[in-house]
């Protein structure tokens, strides 16, 4: 045709990257509600079958607001075999469906009601009957009885069957009525027949393809070849009579490179058009390229009336070509139907896109005029539910359009059924074929076969495709009319299929195949919006397949559970790649609040005491919450409220009830936690679902909340339980009883602390210490993980134990465990070199910590030779934190500067006050030993002196020590009625201890002693301490020790304490080799050496009163001020340093209060 009058309207339609779009409300037929109200009282079995299963003995296998899809309560049941090569045709206006093989045909009555249904059978001529010839064509003619009018084919009688025309070979045979010759012998049924020999070359392989009964007018049939007949059936008074009236078209022929070319073009598309008079029907033929011609055809002509024949192909093409370039070469036509508007047809073809293997299928609405043959393209549309090519030479995809009785333009929409070799692809478009009209398809939807359900034939009628397959029977695929608009909200696509799967994926021999095609393209927000709306209504039982109640809570839950574990393996299926992990993880909570309600439910229903506690908790938490919740709202709608309320719950037995009740109670609770946590949860909810099932990586969390079953309250109850439960069965005896109770507790602990400890590390930094309730989380496994792996091993599950604490890498629990086993056993060494092995270096260093902390040093040092440079690696990055340990080792080494510097790092400091005395005074030794091993440009002359310092300051401790045990000092009287003789006795208690004291601490302590020696001592330290003191400290203990002496020899009255201790200062020239001021009365009365801070730093650690303190030490300067009121103590000072020096031959500088030398 001229291509200058093809009129093309594109739709941006063509490039819709979804599959729904601009849906309008659809009629919801009430299947769901017919039984219903009964489900309360049946079982859960019975309830599918009530459910999906109707009065009319239909079942259904799936619906949703736009389609049904059910089987027909008539099923042929012929006893043909799957493997048998079928063939299949119902007519839905005849009311009659039929299946055939090479040998017979099997007929049945489509609307009949009878539960075992009546067929018809028919044999094939015994002749003809090889396996392996090709199997027959049969199509059903209407009775000789049926009216003709132009308005519709209809049985007069629907007793009449009418008669069948079997095609075999190059014969056509027809049997008028089909009654009288069922399970007749071919022999007596011949006689019944007539036949016509067909022009089809049988020998090359010819055959019928396509037969269409296009009474009142006859038969159309196509071969393979691309040949078309038009026979009639009955002559001109109606009796039966089969005429080859004419050929209607003539393919090009090459001969024999027909065959090798494929030169002809088969025909894709016979439809019937309206009847125009007696015996006179239009009947529109579609070929594979692109020729479209409308016959009229007449029972009593011999002359058809070619109508229209246009070429439809290029057109089409130019259509696709600038959006889709690859449609040239690739372009196929498949199939057309006849639209309401008899000069409109709408056509399908595909085309394949090779970089994506992506079929993109077409369809194209064109409108003829017969006057001019000409057509214009009026729209296209792409599906975009189906993209699969089409492998299967014998299938091709055919279009349906089921046609409304009512034919007035009042009908807006026209529903289109593209069915393929294993799904059916259902669309809507509008009817009205107005350019000013709103052109956008209403929606598309997809129904997917099972890939082992084969389709042999079909039929439909004003709503309905029927299927006929060789393994299920015929399926009805009802599309529903339209609902009045704004009366229902529009339900997704995905919504559509995800309900679908959940409500009807476990029918038995469902034929439906709920998962979607991979190809669509569906946005990802959509998708988890209608994920969300699944799963809410199956949580809180709002859904329309979900029954309000049943016989049991426990029967409603089960139910629920069953729809969300469909629910989920749909989701995994389709869309587990397409979803975030925050939806996943959502989805599977919901589940497990639901699983876990199930088996707590199942547990507390059971105890009359248990269930009288959980009445008593919901009645308090409405009591306090405002709320009226009763345990079948909760478990029916309200389900996110039993976290809450088992929290509450399992805080009142445990920590309220527990102290007061026995084994039993206990162990009732403990398997209730085991069946809620470790099966609902962790077995069924965590494992199968969350890592098996949806594949989720341990690492992927939502960020935004912790999991629900991880909070301080259920921790802290499971803890606190196994525990309690632990100790119950060591007073019993049964510990090793309840032992796999005991590791399913610590299993369920270790699983929720480690979903802290991964979703804490996708926290900020400082977010647990800035949050309590994490900060009591964290705390409670570091008190509490040893403890659950002392009782594994108590409860002889070592080797459990061992399991768990490298799953969980729990490395202290690990090396505890593994030291409880035989440590010569070579097994049990091999299990240390797996370990070194599998944690290089944290093994290691924890097994380290552990062997230190229990003082197995030879261990330490000979066990694991092998592992020699981590352990010193492990003392250099634990500084001196063990290095009264590290100090061997390197000893053992040879590394004699390092065991000098370590020895020295933790003994010359005075903040290892507090060590035991006997082992710094060895590490002391030890050092100042290693000194001389030390070669000497590496000897540091100060730290050995520090060591010597040291080493004097413990013989001072430990003279003290013994002198006080000997009783041969005491304290001066003066303090014994002071706040000091407090800090006197708490300095003594130390001493006692075995443990040191600080220098200053011995200093003071020495200082309050009544005799000589004792306040020698601590100017002999105050001169030698070296770095030990800041100069401030040395200067006020300096001043304290001067002025107690002063104070002391005055008390006596003996004028003699002051002047032996000059002249040993003298002896022992105290005042060389570090600054040493003499006393003056400016220095012993400076009360600015008394500051709060030091008054502070220097007692606040005794319990006493501060304010006592420096009172006391003020009473000290005042009466020594009142010593010199005249001066007197200041020349007596001076008399006793002067004559001392001079004794001595040293010059004093009294400007600085020195001795100059």
């Amino acid at each position: 045709m001229n291509q200058e009058r093809v009129h093309l309207r594109l739709r941006k339609e063509l490039s819709a990257p979804i599959a729904v779009v601009e849906n309008e409300s659809l009629v919801q037929l009430s299947y769901e509600e017919e039984s219903q109200a009964s489900l309360m009282d049946i079982s859960m079995e019975q309830q599918q079958l009530r459910l999906h299963s109707h009065f009319d003995n239909s079942k259904v296998f799936t619906e949703n607001n736009r389609y049904v899809v059910k089987t027909l309560q008539s099923q042929y049941n012929s006893g043909f075999s799957e493997d048998d090569e079928l063939n299949g045709y119902i007519d839905m206006q005849i009311g009659y469906g039929l299946v055939n093989d090479n040998k017979k045909v099997y007929i049945w009555n489509i609307h009949s009601t009878q539960k075992d249904t009546p067929y018809i059978t028919v044999p094939f001529l015994s002749g003809d009957n090889d396996e392996t010839a090709i199997v027959p064509r049969c199509i059903l003619t209407c009775p000789a009885t049926m009216d003709e009018s132009p308005l519709a084919l209809k049985p007069n009688d629907q007793d009449e069957t009418g008669g069948i025309i079997i095609i075999k070979g190059n014969k056509a045979i027809y049997y008028e009525d089909i009654n009288s010759i069922n399970n007749l012998s071919f022999k007596l049924s011949q006689k019944f027949s007539h036949e016509l020999e067909l022009p089809i070359n049988s020998s090359d392989g010819e055959k019928c393809d396509l037969i269409l009964n296009c009474e009142p007018a006859g038969i159309v049939l196509t071969t393979n070849m691309g040949r078309i007949f038009f026979i009639t059936i009955r002559n001109s008074v109606g009796k039966p009579q089969l005429k080859l009236t004419k050929q209607l078209n003539k393919p090009f022929n090459l001969g024999i490179w027909s065959k090798i070319f494929n030169t002809n073009s088969s025909v894709v598309s016979l439809h019937n058009g309206p009847i125009l008079g007696k015996g006179t029907r239009l009947v529109y033929v579609t070929t594979s390229n692109g020729s479209f011609q409308s016959w009229q055809l007449s029972a009593t002509n011999s002359h058809p009336t070619k109508l229209i024949d246009v070429s439809i192909f290029d057109a089409i093409l130019e259509s696709l070509q600038d959006l889709y370039p690859f449609a040239h070469g690739t372009l196929k036509i498949w199939s057309s139907h006849p639209l309401q508007d008899e000069n409109s047809h709408l056509f399908l073809s595909s085309i394949y896109d090779g970089s994506n293997n992506e079929t993109y299928y077409i369809l194209s609405t064109i409108i003829f005029d017969s006057t001019s043959n000409s057509f214009t393209i009026f729209s296209t549309y792409r599906l975009n539910s189906f993209m699969d090519s089409i492998n299967d030479t014998n299938f091709k995809p055919k279009i349906f359009i089921p046609q409304t009785e009512n034919t007035d333009d009042s009908n807006e929409v026209t529903s289109i059924l593209v069915m393929f070799p294993n799904a059916v692809v259902i669309t809507q478009v509008n009817s009205k074929l107005d350019s000013s009209y709103s052109l956008r398809r209403k929606w598309e939807d997809i129904v997917s076969l099972r890939s082992d359900i084969e389709i042999i034939g079909s039929g439909y009628d004003s709503s309905s495709l029927y299927i006929l397959t060789k393994q299920m029977g015929v399926l009805q695929i009802l599309v529903k009319e339209n609902e009045k608009k704004d009366s229902k909200p529009e339900i997704g696509f995905v919504k559509s299929h995800v309900d679908q799967a959940v409500y009807f994926s476990k029918i038995n021999l469902n034929p439906i195949d709920f998962n979607l095609p991979s190809e669509i393209s569906l946005d990802q927000e959509s998708i988890e919006h209608d994920l969300k709306l699944t799963s809410d209504e199956i949580f809180h039982s709002n859904g329309k397949y979900i029954p309000p109640m049943l016989n049991t809570l426990e029967q409603h839950l089960s139910v629920r559970k069953e729809f969300f574990q469909n629910f989920l393996t749909f989701v995994t299926k389709n869309f587990n790649y397409k979803i975030s992990p925050e939806l996943k993880l959502d989805l599977i909570e919901k589940f497990e609040i639901l699983n876990c309600c199930i088996k707590f439910n199942s547990i507390v229903r059971q105890s009359d005491e248990l269930n009288e506690i959980w009445e008593k908790v919901i009645s308090k938490y409405n009591l306090t919450h405002n709320e009226s919740l009763t345990t079948e709202i909760i478990v029916i709608n309200r389900p996110d409220k039993f976290p809450v309320i088992l929290k509450l719950f399992l805080n009142h037995v445990i920590f309220v009830l527990f102290p007061s009740h026995n084994l039993n109670f206990k162990l009732s609770i403990n398997e209730l936690i085991n069946s809620c946590f470790y099966s609902g949860i962790l077995e069924e909810g965590e494992k199968a679902l969350r890592y098996d099932l949806l594949e989720l990586d341990p690492m992927e969390v939502d960020t935004s909340k912790l999991p629900w079953f991880v909070n301080f309250d259920y921790l802290n109850c499971i803890n606190q339980s196994f525990f309690d439960f632990t100790f119950s069965c060591e007073e019993a005896g049964n510990l090793a009883v309840y032992s796999e109770n005991l590791l399913e507790t610590a299993k369920i602990l270790y699983y929720q602390f480690d979903q802290f400890k991964i979703w804490m590390n996708t926290q900020p930094i400082g977010s647990v210490s800035a949050n309590a309730n994490f900060t009591k989380i964290n705390n409670l496994y570091d008190e509490n993980h040893l403890d659950w792996n002392h009782v594994l091993c108590k409860a002889n599950l070592k080797e459990q134990s061992i399991q768990i604490t490298e799953f969980y890498q729990d490395l202290p629990g690990l090396v505890q465990t593994l030291q409880t086993l035989n440590q010569d056993d070579p097994a049990i060494m091999s299990l240390y070199e797996t370990f070194f092995n599998e944690f290089p270096e944290a093994f290691s260093f924890t097994l380290f910590e552990n062997l230190i902390k229990h003082k197995k040093l030879n261990d330490l040092m000979f066990r694991f030779p092998q592992q020699h440079d981590d352990l010193v690696k492990f003392f250099h990055q634990s500084g001196p934190k063990y290095g009264h340990v590290a100090w061997i080792q390197q000893v053992l080494d040879g590394s004699y500067d390092d065991a000098l510097n370590t020895l020295k790092n933790i003994t010359v400091d005075d903040s290892q006050k507090g060590e035991n005395l006997n082992e710094c005074e060895l590490h002391l030794n030890v050092a100042k030993l290693s000194s001389l091993l030390v070669e000497e440009s590496n000897l540091d002359i100060n730290s050995l002196r520090n060591i010597q310092y040291n080493l004097d300051a413990i013989d001072a401790e430990k003279k003290l020590s013994s002198l006080l045990k000997k009783g041969e000092v005491q304290i001066y009287k003066k303090f014994e009625t002071s706040v000091f003789n407090d800090v006197f006795n708490i300095l003594v208690e130390e001493l006692k201890s075995t443990r040191i004291v600080s220098l200053s601490e011995l200093i003071e302590l020495y200082s309050m002693f009544d005799d000589e020696d004792s306040l020698f001592i601590p100017l002999r330290l105050l001169s030698v301490d070296g770095d030990l003191l800041n100069f401030e400290i040395r200067k006020f203990l300096n001043s304290l020790v001067w002025r107690r002496i002063i104070l002391l020899d005055n008390y006596k009255g003996e004028n003699k304490l002051l002047q032996h201790i000059v002249m040993r200062v003298f002896d022992e020239e105290l005042f060389k080799g570090n600054e040493f001021p003499l006393p003056s009365v400016d220095l012993l009365c400076d009360k600015s050496l008394v500051t709060p801070e030091y008054i502070n730093e220097t007692y606040g650690k005794f319990s006493v009163n501060l304010d006592s303190i420096r009172e006391g030490i003020y009473e000290e300067i005042s009466e020594l001020e009142s010593l010199n009121s005249d001066n007197s103590l200041e020349i007596k000072l001076r008399s006793t340093i002067g004559s001392v020096a001079k004794e001595k031959k040293y010059t004093i500088n009294y400007e600085s209060n020195t001795v100059e030398y």
